[in-house]
């Protein structure tokens, strides 16, 4: 069997018996590296509690984890053949696959899956997170902690600084302030990310010392004299000089005689700071109204006053660097004051964070780390720790590892102690470390990153390893199995020059598909025009205009792509396989993944192109919960529900999808309301928006005893919220609202649970959610390049390749192990700038390397393109490198899409529009989908509303009538009330002897007062107006209930201006106070009737009513708890 150079290196690296430190370039199989490596390990009969794999990210440990138990699953059903066939690809050699070695391959995804705990393939922080849990005694931490949360940890934060704002009221001051940000929870966070230098005071000499500000310098006075000398021979010395420059200025062009007149007011018998000033502004520049520490070399003094000063010029110039040095010096202790009032205040914040934590049984992430560390640092513990850890480890495996921090490396190194040192590092004992990285794509420095470490930590094993005999073998994976040639051709053209050096890294990027076409298209710039933002007066201020350059570069990538998907093909190597499989087949949305440094604009504009083109597109790969309109909505309603004087919030509510109300009608609600609120008008025109209103109503009377998730729920499902919002604003919109439902569950967990509650908790942390955008959904992926780390795409596109301002990103920046904190760009030293530009350099290299991230994601075709402004080519953005790259490639002109291209062999052929040529041959059903039902039964069976299940009684006082009488009398009743409407009050007498014939004198009597007397009351008399109608027989059927017809008679129904009332006659002796009083069976029955009616009315609203005859009272019934009633009912 053949092997290629890639797939031997691969082996080499794999190599079990080895300790191994590989540099892996972007596509060359780190991961397969690792799950070979796993894999004969285990092959070797190395136990797997014995092996630990640090991954970076929990994705990629699932990953890798997935990828061996797969592995190893496949191995346990293959034959003999088979087996032997994989086994040889891993490198293993053939003479020692013996019968015994199958079975024994064929029992290690068993032994995998049966070890304790699993096989231990986890994040650094997790792997900390179980060290500390387990030796929590050791570690002095609570067994049960908690990983602290960002909104836990923020509400924390600020209750500490209250505490010591009442406190320490001085401290605080002194640091507020220094602080001239927008949110100070920021520089808590990063007080909290130095906790380790700043948790213990250093003093204010150590601090000084750090930033070159000698002892004898206590404050701004102490600086006048580092230019006016303290001995008074050689002050008088200076004051001669001064009066003699004065002398000859005053004789020189105007500029220089208006500088003489500037030195003529400095008190040169005793000067101090306002003489100081004085020479700042004569000698010194200014940005603005600020001086800078650097003397006018150039223009002072002029060339004829430089002949008239002759010697006395190198003493003029000696004075302009005393006074630039002094500025400087007043500028250092400013930052003296802003940095110890930092550290002042950072040991009492840190101190009473630490107690909150400890009390609380929190610990954060960089506690997780910390706390490890000097666990494994304790000599008491250490080796008992080590041992216990399944009996030790033998093998560790880092993956990622140009993105471990120093202090995780700390933890690798404490780890693999006895590796290289004590007994257990003997010869006979094989234990490896085994690390695998790419410094060319180290992004992370914001969570503490360090590429550097990479080759530090090389360094350390190879002489640790090496003083016992035992070496580390340096590998590279210079080989690619994901991209095409011109692809990394244009990575080593662009970046050969200005990145690899930089980052003492190869360049060279090696294809292993060579018989994969590929591309790379560089398209025309887009420049920004004058009239971008040609919107109307009434837009809102961030709007930007349709000719916008990133509005014309988002149609222009929309329109691209639609065309791509209609009518091109693409090719696909399958290098898995023994021979490389070519499949040709048509692009798909799922091959685009659109790449941007930042959601800016841009981005936004994109999806908006491609939902116009009817794309399918997955959305942005992180939501930021509330900002989504969903969710706006949803939170604006609660605030209406806990404060219904909240015009705004119901305004918002009444014109979201909840309610759907036009502007106009919003606007008719609202206008003219005067010093009414907004509520109290719907109150009172309830019958104009009564489905609103009624809705609105029925959640404020829960609002108080319902948990948040439950009026959630209930907005959403009973009041068919998540059908409007989908409705509105698409499917997208489903997996924002089941957030903010887990949100409220979260809540609930830790807080006592109440509305207003939920509004504050919620609205104290921004909610961002990470999106996991799959390939295998089919749809165009959009995401920033720090997200798409570790994927890939056939094809790749990157807009984002303009100019990005290098703003430093940190408050707080470690200057020789002293924290610092940053002072404003126009009050820096000249030090302190020199050293901020040294970190801006650094985030200018890491930029470059989130470039080749985003490059080196592409399969087979690359498309680059940009607009806006372009910077000068001498600092290039991105777009400008990588057309520098095709320049040096020879690269062609692009006839299609205007601009230059990069091409490997021929790409297949167009093919005709999708779906336009020929129609998909329908899957053959099985014979039950196209067989005939059995013919329904003619027998129709209904259900009267009446017989819905639960009991309809009210227990009254005791009587001497039967219930034979009383159910005789209730129709009797429901007889008049039916019928004496309809004739005139002279004839009720008459007419109601005719109806209650069979019945006594006496009762005949009293029925026919009662009916009377309800004709008669005021409130009642329009339920019997001439819009009304008696025993309506009403029906429908209901899916619930098996379709079966419901069939009922509504006693009185009532046609209102704007609804449609059902009344039903009760004589109960006994009348309910209220609906909560009513029984279920009645309510039932109502529901029944409102149902059926709206089925019959679906555009008018329905409501139900109970006529009690024997109080003449009126019971207007809540709309949801009667159709709860009813869709709970049972058939009896």
């Amino acid at each position: 069997m053949t092997t290629s150079e890639a797939t031997r290196q691969q082996i080499r690296a794999s190599d079990p018996d080895t300790s191994t430190w590989l540099s892996a370039n972007a596509g060359s199989g780190k991961t397969k590296v690792l799950t070979d490596r796993v894999a004969r390990l285990l092959l070797n009969g190395t136990l797997p509690e014995r092996i630990l794999c640090l991954t970076y990210t929990k994705a990629a440990a699932n990953e890798m984890q997935n990828r061996l138990f797969s592995r190893l699953g496949s191995w346990s059903m293959m034959s003999d053949t088979e087996l032997r066939e994989n086994l040889l690809l891993l490198g293993l050699s053939d003479s020692n696959i013996n019968e015994k070695y199958l079975s024994n391959s064929r029992r290690l995804f068993a032994q995998a899956v049966e070890t304790p705990g699993g096989l231990k393939i986890q994040t650094i922080h997790s792997f900390c997170s179980s060290m500390l849990r387990r030796f929590s005694l050791e570690a002095r931490v609570s067994p049960s902690f908690t990983e602290m949360d960002g909104r836990v940890g923020k509400k924390i934060r600020f209750e500490i600084l209250e505490n010591i704002a009442e406190r320490e009221a001085d401290m605080f001051d002194k640091f507020t302030t220094h602080f001239s940000g927008t949110e100070i929870d920021s520089i808590l966070l990063e007080i909290i990310k130095h906790k380790e230098t700043l948790g213990k005071y250093m003093g204010s000499e150590e601090i000084k010392k750090i930033l070159n500000i000698p002892v004898n310098i206590k404050n701004k006075i102490d600086t006048v004299k580092l230019t006016f000398p303290e001995k008074n021979e050689e002050l008088r010395e200076l004051t001669s000089f001064i009066k003699l420059t004065i002398k000859v200025l005053g004789k020189q062009s105007q500029a220089m005689q208006a500088l003489a007149t500037k030195l003529s007011n400095l008190n040169l018998v005793k000067p101090g700071i306002e003489d100081i000033n004085i020479l700042f502004d004569c000698f010194l520049y200014k940005n603005g109204p600020n001086f800078l520490p650097q003397a006018k070399y150039k223009s002072i003094p002029t060339k004829k006053a430089q002949e008239a000063l002759g010697e006395d010029l190198s003493k003029l110039r000696k004075l302009m660097e005393k006074v630039a040095i002094t500025l400087e010096m007043q500028l250092k202790l400013k930052s003296f004051e802003k940095t110890n009032a930092l550290h002042l205040f950072s040991v009492k914040f840190l101190e009473t964070l630490e107690r909150e934590k400890e009390m609380r049984g929190l610990l954060d992430f960089d506690d997780l780390i910390l706390k490890t560390i000097n666990l494994l640092k304790n000599p008491a513990f250490a080796n008992y720790i080590l041992y216990r850890l399944d009996g030790g480890i033998d093998h560790i495996l880092v993956d990622e590892a140009q993105d471990n921090s120093p202090k995780q490396w700390e933890i690798i190194r404490l780890l693999t102690q006895d590796f290289v040192s004590g007994e257990s590092a003997r010869a006979e004992l094989n234990r490896t470390i085994f690390a695998v990285g790419d410094k060319k794509q180290s992004i992370y420095s914001f969570q503490g990153a360090d590429p550097n470490s990479f080759d530090s930590m090389q360094e350390y094993f190879s002489i640790a390893l090496g003083a016992i005999s035992k070496n580390i073998q340096p590998l590279n994976l210079l080989h690619s199995f994901r991209s095409s040639k011109p692809i990394l051709n244009l990575v080593d053209a662009s970046f050969k020059d200005i990145f690899f050096e930089r980052v003492n890294d190869k360049p060279s990027h090696l294809p292993f598909k060579e018989n994969l076409p590929g591309k790379v298209d560089l398209w025309d710039w887009i420049n920004d025009e004058k009239d971008e933002y040609d919107t109307l007066w009434y837009d809102p201020v961030d709007t930007i205009g349709k000719k916008h350059h990133s509005i014309k570069l988002a149609n222009k990538i929309a329109e691209k792509i639609h065309n791509l998907i209609d009518y091109e093909q693409i090719i696909q190597v399958d290098s898995s396989k023994t021979s490389s499989e070519v499949n040709t087949r048509r692009i798909e949305p799922a091959d685009f993944l659109i790449l941007v440094q930042t959601r800016s604009t841009l981005f936004h504009e994109i999806i908006r192109s491609c939902k116009q083109f009817n794309l399918p597109i997955a959305g942005t790969d992180r939501l930021d919960l509330m900002k989504e309109l969903g969710v706006k909505d949803l939170i604006s309603l609660l605030s209406y529900l806990v404060t219904p004087e909240d015009n705004l919030s119901l305004a918002e509510v009444l014109r979201s999808p909840l309610c759907n109300l036009s502007e106009d009608s919003l606007f008719k609600l609202a206008y003219s309301r005067k010093n009414l609120h907004l509520y109290e008008v719907l109150n009172k025109r309830k019958e104009e928006f009564y489905e609103v209103w009624e809705m609105l109503n029925d959640l404020r009377n829960k609002v108080d005893y319902m948990r948040p998730y439950e009026i959630l729920e209930c907005i959403l499902t009973l009041h068919n919220g998540r059908r409007k919002f989908v409705s509105r604003l698409g499917s997208e919109v489903e997996e924002v609202l089941d957030v903010l439902l887990e949100q409220a569950i979260e809540y609930e967990r830790t807080e006592v649970p109440s509305v207003t509650g939920f509004l504050l908790w919620i609205s104290q942390e921004n909610t961002t959610v990470k999106r996991s955008l799959h390939a295998s959904e089919n749809k165009i992926r959009i995401m920033t390049v720090h997200g798409a780390k570790g994927l890939e795409a056939p094809i790749v596109i990157l807009p984002d390749t303009g100019p990005k301002k290098n703003t430093l990103r940190d408050e707080i920046l470690t200057l020789k192990g002293c924290p610092i904190w940053k002072a404003n760009s126009e009050k820096r030293s000249l030090s302190e700038q020199n050293f901020i530009d040294k970190v801006q350099e650094q985030q200018a290299l890491e930029e470059l390397r989130l470039l080749y991230v985003s490059i080196t994601r592409a399969e087979s075709w690359l498309i680059i393109c940009g607009s806006g402004s372009l910077p000068n080519p001498t600092n290039p953005c991105w777009y400008q490198l990588l057309e520098q790259g095709m320049t040096k490639l020879n690269a062609k002109i692009n006839k299609v899409d205007t601009g230059k291209k990069l091409t490997h062999l021929e790409w297949p052929n167009k093919l005709h529009k999708k779906n336009s040529s020929s129609k998909k041959i329908p899957a053959k059903l099985p014979n039950w989908l196209t067989t005939n039902a059995p013919k329904a039964s003619d027998r129709i069976t209904s259900i009267s509303p009446s017989k819905l299940g639960l009991n309809k009684s009210i227990i009254g006082p005791e009587t001497e009538k039967s219930n034979e009488q009383i159910l005789s009398e209730g129709s009797g009743l429901h007889l008049l009330l039916e019928h004496l409407p309809k004739v005139s009050f002279d004839s009720y007498q008459e007419k109601a002897r005719d109806l209650l014939s069979g019945f006594d004198p006496s009762t005949i009597s009293s029925l026919t007062k009662k009916v009377i007397q309800i004709l008669n009351n005021k409130d009642l008399n329009y339920i019997f107006h001439s819009k009304s109608f008696p025993e309506v027989t009403i029906s429908a059927k209901f899916e619930f209930l098996k379709n079966q017809k419901v069939i009922g008679v509504v006693d009185r129904l009532v046609f209102m201006p704007h609804y449609i009332l059902a009344v039903d006659f009760k004589s109960n002796i006994r009348v309910p106070e209220n609906i909560n009083n009513v029984p279920i069976g009645i309510l039932q029955q109502m529901g029944a009737y409102q149902e059926i009616l709206k089925k019959i009315y679906p555009d008018t609203p329905i409501q139900t009513a109970i006529l009690w005859t024997e109080k003449e009272h009126l019971m207007k019934l809540n709309q949801l708890s009667v159709k709860e009633a009813f869709i709970n009912a049972t058939i009896s």
